[in-house]
């Protein structure tokens, strides 16, 4: 078993953390966690990678993806300045827009 911790904790742990829009949007990974992900890509386009190392390629791009959805939400949750925390279900209907949660602490 590997010692190595998977990239993907790292998402994993930014969005436990709690977080507002404009950290998701801010989010990068760290320089350890983009070489690892290299490291991986390179290894499956090689065809050299382990099971465990696509399962944790595999999770990494899940992740990824959804960030990449929830930083397009942020930026709209921005731009129209609309906001509900908790996601109140009475203020987002006299709003017309989806309740938005904001994860907490």
């Amino acid at each position: 078993m590997s010692t190595t911790i998977p990239a993907y904790h790292e998402i994993i742990d930014f969005i436990a953390a709690g977080t507002t829009p404009e950290q998701v949007i801010n989010f990068r990974p760290s320089p350890p966690a983009q070489k690892r992900v290299e490291e991986l890509v390179d290894k499956e386009r090689e065809q050299r990678a382990s099971a465990e190392e696509k399962a944790e390629l595999d999770h990494f791009m899940e992740l990824e993806h959804i960030l990449r959805m929830a930083k397009a939400k942020a930026r709209q949750i921005l731009a129209s300045g609309h906001l509900c925390l908790g996601g109140d279900p009475a203020s987002s209907r006299r709003s017309g827009q989806p309740p938005v949660r904001i994860l907490s602490h």
